[in-house]
């Protein structure tokens, strides 16, 4: 059920039209960064062409003044640039707002079909993902054949009063996914206070079969690129309070 809801969040975006989805505001930020790098011309070939106007013959007025104008064409693009750059980052700025809400909406649509508790659930992950990547890392330098197995075990591990724990930092932090995304904590609360809502996709194990067939190539390769990058060693890793938790996340 926490599948379906993670899968339901992502295809809110597009059912309520976010507009940071949407090819419009794409396309306008793309060609606003094209047009600001076009208006800041690099001052390296400049200087390049300066030294060799410079060696040629100082009776050579064209040669001088087509170097004196390439020097002050950056000049006279800079406030061009400036108010390319000011357009952009408002835009950015005002998707960045929006986007706020949407992801409130894709919460609350998600929590629709896949439940409350499920959903929610999903959230409070969120909340020790750092440990759980942790537990990826250690799991790898052990060698464990299944790493998928392994953060699974490590996940059900986790103490109720960690996750409270985490919950009280993360709302007096306000953290979140990234900057695109509302506080986790204000996500999780919002779940809680709307009415409480059962699965209205029921988690078949036929359909649930057919979502683990389509996840296991994927999950392959970042088991690969887990193991590359955290080659094995000695110590073994299969419990929360194994693993250095460290600070939680700001």
């Amino acid at each position: 059920e926490e599948r379906v809801g993670l899968l339901s969040h992502e295809m809110a975006h597009d059912v309520n039209h976010d507009l940071r989805r949407s090819v419009i505001t794409y396309t306008a930020l793309n060609s606003l960064t094209q047009w600001f790098r076009l208006f800041t011309p690099s001052t390296h070939p400049v200087r390049r062409r300066r030294q060799v106007a410079r060696s040629m013959s100082r009776s050579n007025a064209m040669s001088q003044s087509i170097s004196n104008l390439e020097m002050i064409t950056p000049i006279l693009f800079a406030p061009i640039a400036a108010i390319v750059a000011l357009a952009g980052n408002r835009l950015r700025r005002i998707t960045e707002r929006v986007g706020q809400h949407a992801e409130y909406l894709a919460d609350d649509l998600a929590a629709d079909v896949a439940g409350s508790e499920s959903f929610k659930a999903l959230l409070v992950k969120l909340l020790v993902a750092d440990a759980c990547f942790r537990a990826l890392q250690s799991a790898s330098q052990q060698s464990v054949s299944d790493l998928w197995a392994a953060e699974a075990e490590f996940v059900a591990s986790i103490p109720a009063s960690e996750i409270d724990r985490r919950r009280r930092v993360a709302g007096s932090r306000l953290q979140r996914v990234d900057v695109s995304h509302p506080p986790t904590e204000l996500r999780i609360e919002l779940i809680e206070v709307r009415p409480q809502r059962l699965p209205r996709v029921p988690t078949l194990a036929q359909r649930l079969d057919v979502v683990n067939q389509e996840l296991t190539a994927p999950a392959e390769r970042i088991q690969v690129s887990i193991r590359r990058q955290h080659p094995p060693t000695v110590r073994r890793t299969q419990a929360w309070s194994d693993v250095d938790q460290g600070p939680a996340p700001s």
